[in-house]
C-alpha cells in the first residue's frame, strides 16, 4: 500500500474497526506523532522527511522500535490492552491538531505530486518495477525545491501554519505560507475613491466598508445572500452599515482578509457616501453602530494598511499581520 496518515471512517462497524486498528502497534517504518492537545497521529516516517526538526526524534523512535523486534520482546502489529499507542514510538510535534492535519495534508499533497513525478520521469522505482516506499517519500523533500507548491491556502491558514511550519523545519510549506503572505501584502495599496467607483463601472465589484477596499467579485456566486445583492447594494457606498445589518455572526469577519486589498485614501474618506436608507440598525449619518465598529476595527486593524500613504509611497508602512 502507499503510505499515508490513517482516517476515520463514518459508519459505526468501520469506527469500530478503525478502533482496533488504531489500538495496534505501529508497523516497523510508522510513528506516532503526539500534538500539543494530547491527540496522535499514526504516520509513516517517511512522509516526515520534509519535517526537518523531526529528523532526529523520528529516528529515535524507529530505532527504538526496531530494538524492540530484534529483541523479540514485541510482534510488529502486536496488539495491547488500553488505548494509548506504544510510547517507544511517540513523536512530540509542537502543533495541536487542527494544525498537525492541515500539516499532514500539504505532506501528503507533496509527496502524491513527487510520486507522479517519478512515474513520469521513470526514476520511481528500485529496479524490476517494485517502487521503494521510503525512497520515493523522501523524494518529496525535495520536490518542491524548483518550483512553487501549489497546495491550495488562504491567508487564514498561511497565518496559522507558518509557525508551525517553521518549528517542524519544513521549508517547502514555509515557502508556501511566505508565498500566500507576500502575495497579500503585494496587493495592499491606497485607492482613490474616483479608482473604486471607475472600477465597479467597468463591472467589477469593489467595496468600502470602514475605509477597507475589499474585492469581492469572487466571493459573489459563493455568496450565501445571492450574487446579486452585494452589488446593488453595497457598491458606491461605505457599506459598513449593510454588513452590520446581513451578519449578525461576527464569523463573516474571518472573511475580510481575504477580500481585503488596500484602503481609500484617508483625504477621500470623506468623499465616500454614506447608506441613509438604513435608518433602522445606523445613526443619523448612516454609519454602524459604536459596538459594531469596535469589533470590526479590533479585528481588522491588525493587518489594515497606512490609509495615509499615496499609492506608489515606497515610505508606506505595512502594520504586521
Amino acid at each position: 500500500r502507499e503510505p499515508c496518515t490513517r482516517f476515520a471512517l463514518s459508519d459505526e462497524a468501520a469506527a469500530a474497526k478503525r478502533g482496533r486498528a488504531l489500538r495496534e502497534r505501529p508497523s516497523i517504518h510508522e510513528v506516532i506523532l503526539r500534538t500539543t492537545d494530547g491527540e496522535w497521529f499514526p504516520v509513516h516516517a517517511g512522509l516526515l522527511r520534509p519535517c526537518i526538526s523531526l529528523t532526529k526524534a523520528v529516528r529515535a523512535a524507529l530505532q527504538r522500535r526496531a530494538a524492540k523486534l530484534q529483541a523479540g520482546t514485541e510482534d510488529e502489529g502486536a496488539t495491547h490492552d488500553d488505548d494509548e499507542p506504544d510510547p517507544d514510538a511517540e513523536v512530540a510535534v509542537p502543533a495541536d491538531c487542527l494544525a498537525l492535519d492541515k500539516v499532514l495534508l500539504y505532506l501528503e499533497s507533496e509527496a502524491s505530486a513527487a510520486r507522479t513525478s517519478n512515474r513520469d520521469t521513470g526514476c520511481g522505482g528500485s529496479g524490476g518495477g517494485v517502487v521503494d516506499e521510503n525512497a520515493d517519500m523522501g523524494r518529496a523533500a525535495t520536490a518542491s525545491g524548483g518550483r512553487p507548491s501549489d497546495f491550495p491556502l488562504d491567508v487564514a491558514r498561511a497565518e496559522e501554519l507558518r509557525p508551525v511550519a517553521a518549528a517542524l523545519g519544513c521549508r517547502g510549506l514555509t515557502d508556501r505560507c511566505d508565498q500566500v503572505l507576500g502575495d497579500f501584502e503585494k496587493r495592499l495599496r491606497t485607492y482613490r475613491w474616483a479608482e473604486v467607483e471607475a472600477h465597479n463601472a467597468r463591472g467589477g465589484c469593489w467595496v468600502v466598508m470602514d475605509g477597507m477596499v475589499c474585492d469581492v467579485e469572487r466571493w459573489l456566486p459563493e455568496h450565501p445572500g445571492g450574487e446579486t445583492i452585494i452589488p446593488q447594494q453595497a457598491r458606491g457606498v461605505d457599506s459598513t452599515v449593510w454588513f452590520e445589518l446581513y451578519h449578525a455572526s461576527r464569523e463573516s469577519f474571518a472573511f475580510i482578509k481575504e477580500f481585503y486589498i488596500g484602503e481609500i485614501l484617508a483625504e477621500d474618506r470623506a468623499k465616500v457616501p454614506r447608506v441613509h436608507d438604513a435608518t433602522g440598525l445606523a445613526n443619523a449619518s448612516g454609519e454602524a453602530s459604536d459596538d459594531f465598529m469596535q469589533q470590526l476595527r479590533g479585528h481588522c486593524d491588525p493587518f489594515r494598511i497606512d490609509a495615509s500613504k499615496p499609492a506608489g509611497d515606497d515610505t508606506k508602512a505595512f502594520k504586521s499581520f
